[in-house]
């Protein structure tokens, strides 16, 4: 889980100035153009959890892929809490080399 989601980090890191520079025109179909680029990692499997742009106190895009309980067929929601440990350690330096 923990390879799968820094890779998952990896792949994004190149995209996060473009993705962050079209959310600051927070036009409407950004939103929908970070969905699209999200939708086929969540699609294959490779993303689970919820994404959650924003910009000082401004949500500017939020949403929610995977199942928070396969077992149960729960889908993922922005409430959904996440056992996350230590996963945030080498986000957080991904995030703060960039």
């Amino acid at each position: 889980m923990t390879r799968c989601l820094i890779a998952l980090v990896a792949l994004l890191l190149p995209s996060l100035p473009i993705l962050a520079q079209e959310a600051e025109d927070a036009s409407p179909d950004v939103a929908e153009r970070i969905h699209a680029y999200l939708k086929p990692y969540a699609d294959a499997g490779h993303l689970s959890g919820t994404v959650l742009l924003a910009k000082g106190n401004e949500v500017l895009f939020e949403r929610s892929y995977g199942m928070a309980s396969y077992e149960l067929g729960v889908p993922n929601a922005p409430s959904t809490r996440f056992s996350i440990a230590s996963v945030t350690k080498p986000m957080t330096i991904a995030v703060f080399a960039a």
